[in-house]
């Protein structure tokens, strides 16, 4: 059986982890406060193109051109987070958020607030 691409694999993954934790809402929840190690981001699926818009409300926003079906965005957004950090794919786990726009991240061997000032920077 022939290797799958990298992005195949990462879709596959992200799609096996979608059967749990099922969440929908359509407005990000307000909760307790992040813990410093988890990123939280709001994604805009389906734009024109893939940027970081900014803060809004304690929350990253990032525009992704992927489409929200099968765990396509999810795809994206950790390709995305990965490629502007100069990290590895298995070092960017969406912790929470698999179903919602509103997601909680972990990036291994970075803290939340440098990626948040380093993402806000890039912009």
């Amino acid at each position: 059986m022939p290797a799958a691409e990298p992005s195949q694999e990462l879709a596959d993954a992200v799609r096996r982890l979608n059967g749990s934790g099922r969440q929908s809402a359509l407005a990000c929840p307000a909760g307790p406060p992040v813990r410093a190690q988890l990123l939280a981001v709001r994604i805009r699926p389906r734009s024109r193109v893939e940027e970081v818009v900014g803060e809004r409300q304690g929350l990253v926003e990032i525009r992704l051109r992927a489409a929200p079906v099968d765990g396509a965005a999810n795809a994206a957004l950790i390709r995305f987070l990965a490629d502007r950090l100069g990290v590895a794919l298995r070092d960017v786990v969406i912790e929470s958020g698999l179903n919602s726009p509103c997601k909680r991240l972990r990036i291994h061997g970075h803290d939340a607030d440098s990626v948040r000032r380093t993402l806000l920077s890039l912009g």
